[in-house]
């Protein structure tokens, strides 16, 4: 064990097998240091063959697999919201089966109280003593509930990445390393892997993100949502996390205030790791669903005085096309938000 234990970190990158290099994309020239990221916390360091040390001195498994170059730990946030058995059987399974382990799992509750199975679930996400599961503090909402999670991180000075999920997504077995070994590669403070769409459960069509421009999130998504969504905390708590009230088109509103950020060094991985699972009826993109109309009223009065002639075209072309609002039901329609800051979220720490 002592022989072991005083391998280099040399050495233990010669074990590692080549990542796939990715190539970065810069919005600026300066790199600034970016929120409030802490130092490194008392639960993971990241290094692979370390073990990770935690209540009452037990040890943990390792956070990452053996022979993983040193990368910073990553943190799982899952929103969840009256979807238990969806949240336990595909969301946390998923997460469960991923090539390395999260240094921690956080659930945020944003419903009733989650039962006992899944809590269980929960806790065979991660290494034992490293799963929190908070009912939602904030303003009710997806948003307010990803922000009650990275609030929790940044209060718990997590030095890494935050990877996200929705409580009806999942992630393939690889979606964890695949993102943090092309972040280690060209040091990204983002990543985005490709999203597939699966609509009542079939696959659809899609192709995978190209590059990554704010501008084509003012108008659509080209396809990077929620549980793709890969970025260090310390870059989401500089932009404000997300706004709060926001019923709908978080994931634009938070890509766009994301990749405007000066100097921010974003990589797109070439690969499918992800599932969006679509409901036709229902869900916050069914058509008429009052929950998109709040969210495309509430966007268009935060970004409509960005957007050129061209992008509000085809904002409101894509909202009757998609969604069945038209301009004027979209202009008129009055919503509540807790801020109308093009480059802030809601969330101060």
């Amino acid at each position: 064990m002592r022989r072991r234990a005083a391998r280099s970190l040399d050495q233990r990158r010669d074990d590692a097998r080549p990542a796939r290099r990715c190539s970065p994309h810069r919005n600026g020239t300066d790199r600034p240091r970016c929120g409030r990221g802490a130092g490194v916390g008392d639960r993971s360091n990241g290094l692979p063959g370390r073990p990770v040390v935690c209540g009452r001195g037990r040890r943990a498994p390792r956070p990452f697999a053996v022979g993983v170059p040193a990368m910073l730990p990553v943190a799982v946030l899952v929103a969840t919201k009256r979807r238990e058995v969806l949240l336990r059987e595909r969301a946390l399974l998923s997460v469960a089966s991923q090539t390395i382990r999260p240094a921690i799992v956080v659930i945020v509750n944003d419903g009733p109280s989650l039962g006992r199975a899944t809590k269980e679930r929960a806790r065979s996400a991660s290494a034992p003593g490293t799963t929190v599961v908070l009912d939602n503090d904030r303003m009710p909402g997806a948003a307010g509930a990803w922000n009650a999670g990275l609030a929790y991180l940044a209060a718990h000075a997590h030095p890494g990445y935050v990877a996200m999920l929705d409580d009806d997504d999942e992630w393939d077995p690889d979606h964890l390393e695949v993102n943090a070994r092309a972040s280690l590669d060209v040091d990204a403070d983002l990543s985005v892997s490709g999203l597939r769409i699966r609509l009542d459960g079939v696959d659809r069509p899609r192709p995978l993100i190209a590059e990554l421009r704010a501008t084509d999130f003012l108008s659509g998504n080209p396809g990077w949502q929620g549980s793709n969504t890969f970025a260090k905390l310390s870059l989401l708590l500089a932009v404000g996390g997300f706004r709060d009230g926001l019923a709908s088109l978080n994931d634009r509103d938070l890509a766009v205030r994301l990749l405007r950020r000066p100097g921010v060094r974003t990589t797109l991985v070439p690969r499918w790791s992800a599932t969006w699972h679509v409901g036709r009826i229902g869900g916050l993109s069914s058509p008429g669903s009052p929950a998109k109309l709040d969210g495309l009223a509430a966007f268009w009065r935060v970004y409509g005085r960005s957007m050129t002639a061209v992008e509000a075209d085809r904002f409101f072309e894509r909202a009757l096309v998609l969604f069945h609002f038209d301009r004027r039901s979209i202009v008129g329609h009055n919503v509540a938000l807790a801020s109308h800051d093009e480059h802030r979220g809601s969330l101060h720490v």
